[in-house]
């Protein structure tokens, strides 16, 4: 089939005519909105951080009420014995102590706790009643430093006023109470967190010219 040059020539004319305008027409139409990004560009994410508990700063810190040493109740009986022989000659060789005795909660190796003990000694009409009020400070003696060692050995020492009731028909004595100061120094041994053996000495300042420092061997048992 034989094609004329003259049609050929024609549509090439047309073609390269027309081709430059629709170029030229795709170049002028908007990018449309909501198209999707180039490929170089990728949407990024916010970091997110994790809240922190209001609470957890404060959990990691002890609170005060922990800080605090609290105390179990418990009974204690003492036998005593005077060392001076003007006061075992009035009041007898000593006397029996009752006090309530104050066991920490938790285990410590140094322990601050009230002190309180009422002793009470008489020979015929004479008779001696006297209390110690104080503090003592309380001081494991474990070797490997342990605190919560159920059975252990511990020192101790107090310190408090000693009023004190005296009659003694020889010296003419019949007055109320009078006040002076007492000491203690104690070795115990603390058996299952609940019984403490204990011997200790007591110093306590003239009462109406009596000594009555006195050894002391005794028990406190806990509720």
């Amino acid at each position: 089939m034989r094609i004329h040059n003259s049609t050929l020539q024609v549509l090439v004319l047309v073609g390269a005519a027309t081709l430059p305008a629709v170029f030229a027409k795709a170049q002028d139409i908007p990018a449309t909105p909501g198209t999707a990004l180039p490929p170089t560009q990728t949407p990024t994410t916010p970091a997110q951080t994790t809240p922190t508990a209001p609470n957890q700063a404060s959990q990691q810190k002890p609170s005060q009420r922990d800080k605090k040493q609290r105390f179990q109740l418990g009974l204690g009986i003492s036998k005593s014995h005077f060392t001076d022989a003007r006061s075992r000659d009035r009041f007898g060789s000593g006397g029996l102590s009752l006090r309530p005795t104050f066991f920490p909660l938790q285990a410590a190796r140094v322990a601050i706790r009230p002190e309180i003990e009422f002793a009470y000694a008489k020979r015929n009409n004479n008779h001696v009643l006297m209390a110690l009020l104080g503090a003592s400070y309380r001081h494991a003696l474990s070797s490997n430093g342990a605190t919560n060692l159920p059975t252990q050995f511990y020192f101790k020492t107090a310190l408090g006023i000693v009023p004190a009731s005296i009659r003694s028909n020889q010296d003419n004595v019949h007055s109320g109470v009078k006040l002076g100061v007492g000491g203690s120094l104690a070795l115990g041994y603390l058996i299952q967190r609940r019984v403490e053996l204990e011997a200790r000495y007591t110093a306590i300042s003239r009462i109406q010219s009596f000594n009555l420092s006195a050894v002391e061997v005794g028990a406190d048992v806990k509720f």
